[in-house]
């Protein structure tokens, strides 16, 4: 189904190459995200906070502007993280680029 809709769009072959090589990775990366999002939907807020906090405590202590933020703050962010696959080499944002959005890469 996914090369037939590639070659319908009349997609190159690199550029299919790259859609099976990203399908084959988040196949192959368990569905975290989506476990962990209904997880903490049954809790109450304050222990779903109080959670977040401690799985990205490393990360956000570890950026020194965040060091500057609030605790109001900190929890604002840290109740919007989500996270995103990309693949090596995938651009996530270019330098001088307007965005939106805050970007914390865990590896790679």
């Amino acid at each position: 189904m996914v090369s037939q809709t590639m070659r319908s769009l009349k997609l190159p072959e690199v550029m299919q190459d790259n859609v099976l090589k990203y399908l084959q990775y988040i196949h192959e990366t368990p569905d975290v995200q989506q476990d962990l999002n209904k997880f903490l939907e049954i809790l109450s807020p304050t222990l779903r906070q109080q959670i977040l906090f401690h799985m990205h405590s490393k990360v956000i202590n570890k950026i020194q502007v965040l060091k500057q933020c609030s605790s109001i703050e900190i929890s604002f962010i840290v109740n919007h993280l989500k996270t995103l696959l990309f693949l090596p080499d995938d651009v996530i944002i270019r330098q001088g680029e307007d965005s939106f959005s805050l970007y914390f890469i865990n590896r790679g």
